[in-house]
């Protein structure tokens, strides 16, 4: 008995070692299979389509991407480093990482969310643009928030029902409006006109025009 104990270790990593090349074994069978053929084939398919988007996409770049549990995505967006990554169908962007520990990057955590989010897509390349369209949105919209905030004139955004549309305003030129499907573009649509007026007439302190 003394002896068998003292082999049962042994044995276990024994043991252990056959059943992880056993693992290996039916992997690679499976490759080789015509299933596994395919798979790999729509993994190649797919990895081109995303490169071939990518070469389209100024100020887009991906590091690295992939995995499942989690599904992990590196790269940068218009200079913004970032890091996407999802887990049981929830997922979240961190934006600017920045190293906090050795080994250890974190950023501002710009958006979350779950997998059923309108244009979440399937393939790499729906995922790809959707974390750039994601992260775009935020910038825009926190360009347009520190615009308004350092701008001289009041502006709102409100929703017209009329022209089921949102509608930039201003309340120095109340005769000066903004129609945009979102509020992002209604508010920057507003300032730009705003803007422009001003250029135009320096001089002109309200009252506006059409």
């Amino acid at each position: 008995m003394p002896d068998d104990m003292e082999k049962a270790p042994e044995d276990r990593r024994w043991r252990s070692a056959q059943t992880f090349q056993g693992f290996l074994d039916h992997m690679e069978e499976f490759r080789r299979s015509p299933q596994g053929q395919q798979l790999q084939a729509d993994q190649q398919a797919s990895e081109a389509d995303l490169q071939a988007w990518l070469d389209d996409q100024s100020g887009v770049v991906v590091g690295r991407h992939g995995g499942q549990v989690p599904e992990q995505w590196e790269g940068q967006v218009d200079g913004h480093s970032f890091y996407f990554r999802e887990r049981g169908g929830d997922w979240d962007i961190e934006l600017d990482l920045h190293e906090q520990q050795p080994a250890i990057t974190r950023g501002e955590r710009i958006a979350t969310g779950t997998i059923t989010a309108p244009g979440y897509g399937q393939s790499p390349r729906e995922r790809a643009a959707f974390i750039v369209t994601t992260i775009r949105n935020h910038l825009r919209h926190t360009r347009t928030a520190e615009a308004t905030a350092c701008s001289d004139y009041a502006y709102r955004v409100e929703w017209s029902p009329a022209d089921n549309e949102f509608v930039g305003l201003v309340a120095e030129f109340p005769s000066l409006s903004w129609l945009a499907p979102t509020e992002d573009e209604a508010l920057r649509g507003i300032i730009k006109v705003v803007e422009q007026l001003v250029a135009d007439d320096p001089d002109n302190g309200g009252g506006g025009r059409r």
